[in-house]
């Protein structure tokens, strides 16, 4: 997704944790904020992504990661289809 792009490391630190499935609390212990900074971190990470408020950030990133993962396998499928014409 290209609007991952517009996030800091902070934000990119948070969504790691988020998707080893880390509540808001325990984040805000990880990375030494207020669990109440937690919070508007994912609100600005939601709007610089361009997500509703009721996206949930966990569902969001398995669909992301199991979209990529589709990718790798359709790329790795095609070279090799590829490889064995030529």
């Amino acid at each position: 997704n290209p609007l991952l792009k517009t996030l800091n490391r902070r934000e990119l630190q948070l969504l790691e944790q988020i998707q080893r499935g880390y509540s808001s609390k325990e984040i805000s212990i990880i990375l030494n904020i207020s669990p109440g900074h937690v919070y508007n971190m994912r609100s600005i990470i939601r709007e610089k992504l361009r997500l509703d408020r009721e996206m949930d950030l966990e569902e969001w990133l398995k669909n992301l990661f199991s979209e990529s993962q589709e990718t790798k396998i359709h790329e790795r499928k095609r070279a090799k289809e590829s490889k064995e014409v030529s």
